[in-house]
């Protein structure tokens, strides 16, 4: 009798040894059903599992903590090919998403977390986690949307009324359509202010801000804005005589500059009002008399 309940309970054993093997601990439970779903023999966590724990992760990534000791996660990652229905809905969910941390940081950056985009963006948590590894992820993506679009924009307030005659008119007139957008669109402003000042220097590491820079490496010594100034140069409406890629820096850091401090940090306008128009209009003179062939 006792030799068959001895035989049992090594038996027993041997199941459950072998048992743990193939569901080790970190398995979950869940109503004391084993929820492990098999592929090729390998055990996979669910995948509402996998969602809770991104969700995890993210809430560790948010926490403080030092920028320096840490990276973004996966955002580099490439997506796997999705037939066009699938990528149309993608997109649509992305600007869904930019456009909630766009709102979210014009109102007030502490609110910004993965439930309160969510919410605004009208797609659940989980949704959130298929199309964003982090809340650091979503917005870096939303960074890269709006740097992109931009242009667009700048391009399409140019294309409104009589053509600048010289590259320093065509110019001066870019810097003018950048404050015309902003105007219009001052929560545009609030982010990439708070992009460029807040985020990017505490959220994020030395080596996050070197694989994501600020401006697209393309830009540097390149694109429309240094196209005209070369053309003002060749057609004698600027100074020969200056060095391209250091007046240019000065240029756009000078008059982006006063857009960030008349629409953002300056309690006393907010960007609409004539006060702000007059100055931002004699930072366009000035600037104009200061590139201008002797």
């Amino acid at each position: 009798m006792f030799g068959g309940l001895r035989s049992g309970l090594r038996a027993s054993r041997a199941r459950a040894s072998a048992h743990y093997r193939v569901f080790p601990p970190q398995a979950v439970v869940r109503r004391g059903v084993w929820l492990v779903a098999m592929r090729w023999g390998v055990p996979r966590r669910p995948r509402w599992a996998t969602d809770g724990a991104r969700m995890r992760g993210a809430a560790l990534d948010h926490s403080a903590s030092s920028p320096e000791g840490r990276s973004l996660p996966c955002v580099s990652k490439q997506s796997r090919a999705l037939s066009p229905r699938w990528e149309a809905l993608r997109e649509a969910q992305e600007a869904a998403v930019a456009a909630a941390v766009i709102a979210i940081v014009a109102d007030d950056p502490a609110n910004l977390n993965v439930a309160a985009i969510a919410e605004r963006a009208g797609i659940s948590r989980q949704t959130f986690y298929k199309q964003f590894d982090s809340l650091e992820l979503a917005v870096v993506t939303t960074h890269r949307r709006v740097v992109h679009e931009l242009p667009t924009r700048i391009g399409q307030r140019m294309e409104v009324g009589v053509l600048p005659a010289n590259g320093l008119e065509r110019l001066l007139r870019i810097f003018e359509a950048f404050f015309e957008v902003y105007t219009d669109d001052p929560a545009l402003l609030r982010f990439t202010t708070y992009y460029d000042f807040s985020f990017r220097v505490h959220r994020m590491s030395a080596a996050d801000r070197e694989t994501h820079p600020l401006v697209p490496p393309s830009y540097s010594g390149g694109g429309a804005m240094y196209d005209m100034f070369r053309a003002g140069q060749r057609d004698g409406s600027i100074d020969p005589r200056l060095e391209v890629e250091r007046t240019m820096r000065a240029l756009t850091t000078s008059l982006l500059g006063v857009i960030q401090r008349l629409q953002i940090q300056d309690d006393w306008t907010d960007g609409r009002d004539q006060a702000a128009r007059e100055t931002y209009t004699a930072m366009i003179e000035f600037w104009g008399a200061t590139l201008s062939s002797p």
